[in-house]
């Protein structure tokens, strides 16, 4: 990845940060591509967005947010994020059964209005 990308990707996660009402850190270390897919797929449908992107580039893109760089604690493992542009709880239903459909599939943090929302 070159610097150009990385400056991009920083910049995408910084706008869905600003534009989202929540989001959600999830852990999707050993999933596979079917899981990962069916996940953003369903995702999509209640108007989310999933993001995978490098821990290092999470905590440049938060640095200027503040609530968002609450979250910096659990930028640990392969995780991916999930930007909820207007309904919330219905995402967070939606991670939640998933959750417990897929074992590997966990729920590390979550940022809603500003506070950080704990597994």
């Amino acid at each position: 990845m070159n610097r150009t990308h990385k400056s991009a990707v920083i910049s995408s996660l910084k706008t869905a940060f600003e534009k989202s009402s929540a989001a959600f850190l999830v852990n999707i270390q050993g999933l596979t591509v079917s899981q990962v897919m069916g996940l953003r797929k369903e995702l999509r449908s209640h108007g989310a967005t999933m993001h995978v992107a490098k821990n290092t580039l999470l905590r440049i893109a938060t640095t200027d947010n503040a609530a968002a760089a609450a979250l910096e604690p659990y930028f640990k493992n392969q995780i991916a994020i999930v930007f909820a542009s207007d309904s919330a709880p219905a995402v967070a239903k939606v991670l939640s059964t998933k959750a417990g459909q897929i074992e590997k599939l966990g729920i590390s943090a979550g940022l809603f209005e500003g506070a950080v929302i704990d597994a």
